[in-house]
């Protein structure tokens, strides 16, 4: 079994020799592989990060005339989604401010940067924008479950129809193999089935019949 993990890094660098340097870190990392893209100015990494084929951008603080503070501002208006690491010199005492300011997941100095920390930041960048995206995923899909339900219950319907479209929502929106709605009857004191939806309510409500 390969357990080899494998990223797409994009470096955004106009001094070569200081691409190399990363470059030859990421080489000595164990236990994953990176696919290097090279971006040589501001435009160049505006425009690959753009195209959002990369897991992970590596951006210096200084660009020629530009800076990683700007190209990350224009980037995300562009549509990028990666996150992105500024790797800054050691002069730059505010680099990590502006950096957390525009949105970067994190900044690194140059000549401090050892292969463990380099990855290491790598890894906690790109696992915290796979949580946020997941959050994201779950927070609209609730909505979209909220609003289904609400839209259900405004309708003019009698009311097992409108407990049925509620179950058929909740096994949609929540990923329910069977989604049940049970209502109390004060007459028989005890909870009935009053309506279910999803691949396994047929099975259930067959099952429900046969202990009656």
């Amino acid at each position: 079994m390969n357990d080899l993990q494998n990223f797409r890094v994009l470096i955004v660098e106009d001094d070569e020799e200081d691409f190399m340097l990363t470059r030859d870190l990421l080489k000595e990392i164990r236990g994953c592989t990176y696919a290097i893209e090279w971006a040589r100015s501001f435009e160049e990494g505006l425009f690959a990060m753009a195209k959002n084929l990369q897991d992970i951008c590596l951006v210096d603080f200084r660009l020629g005339a530009h800076d990683g503070v700007g190209l990350l501002q224009a980037a995300r208006t562009a549509g990028a989604e990666a996150p992105v690491i500024l790797v800054t010199g050691a002069g730059h005492a505010d680099a990590d401010h502006a950096a957390m300011r525009a949105g970067a997941a994190d900044y690194l100095v140059k000549g401090q940067i050892a292969a463990q920390t380099l990855e290491r930041t790598i890894r906690y960048a790109i696992e915290r924008k796979r949580a946020a995206s997941l959050a994201a995923f779950e927070q609209a899909r609730l909505a979209a479950f909220g609003a289904q339900v609400g839209l259900v219950l405004t309708c003019r319907a009698p009311l097992s129809v409108i407990l049925e479209n509620c179950a058929g929502a909740m096994a949609q929106y929540l990923n329910g193999a069977l989604a049940q709605v049970w209502v109390y009857d004060a007459g028989e004191k005890a909870l009935l089935l009053s309506a279910s939806a999803g691949p396994k309510a047929a099975a259930a409500l067959a099952a429900s019949e046969n202990l009656t």
